[in-house]
């Protein structure tokens, strides 16, 4: 029944996998709606809630291969709290050794096109917190979505632009992985990541 159920949220190569990490585990799966903050997340059983089983989350609108990125990491938030409790950092050394086992394991099964493999691959020599904050890794995820965005990166210097919450900029000079913009309305000066989702102002042609 648990095979059945992820079967269209994951590679079918991956699906043997995964199913292995959760049988015999005290360990829920829940598919959340969008959340803008956090694709996923892990909680640990919560006895004064009644809650005796720990709990990933994954956004269900997430494509099959950022669900699967999104599901190993959250998996080895459980493997370290299940070894450590809540003692290590979250995204400390114990976590990104868990994930990068786990992920290793993945790759096996060649659940990944060639070309997002390879990047995947690549990240696990300094890996993130979250594949959000590998720019790389989350451009080559998106490509892979129904509907294509438009991330800041994509845009010339000085395009105008909307971010979601409505609010309209005019792209500055790239520091590090962001850049510094001016907010139209206000002329104050932002940070905003390269890999935010954007709406071009103008035509891009």
């Amino acid at each position: 029944m648990f095979r059945l159920a992820l079967a269209g949220y994951l590679p079918d190569q991956a699906l043997d996998l995964v199913v292995a990490w959760f049988k015999g585990e005290p360990l829920a799966l829940h598919l959340k709606r969008p959340r803008s903050s956090r694709l996923g997340d892990f909680r640990p059983p919560v006895e004064r809630s009644g809650r005796v089983l720990a709990k990933i989350t994954v956004n269900h609108n997430l494509n099959r291969y950022a669900f699967l990125v999104t599901l190993t990491h959250e998996y080895a938030h459980y493997l370290v709290w299940k070894a450590h409790g809540l003692g290590p950092a979250p995204h400390g050394n114990e976590w990104k050794n868990a994930y990068s086992q786990l992920m290793r394991e993945v790759l096996k099964t060649n659940a990944f096109p060639g070309d997002l493999a390879a990047i995947i691959e690549a990240s696990l020599l300094q890996v993130k917190a979250a594949s959000c904050s590998d720019p790389m890794l989350y451009k080559a995820l998106k490509k892979y979505d129904e509907v294509q965005v438009i991330h800041l990166d994509d845009l010339p210097m000085g395009a105008l632009f909307s971010l979601p919450d409505g609010r309209t900029f005019e792209k500055g000079p790239l520091r590090r992985t962001r850049y510094l913009c001016k907010e139209v309305h206000s002329q104050r000066a932002f940070t905003i990541a390269g890999v935010a989702e954007v709406t071009p102002l103008e035509d891009l042609s």
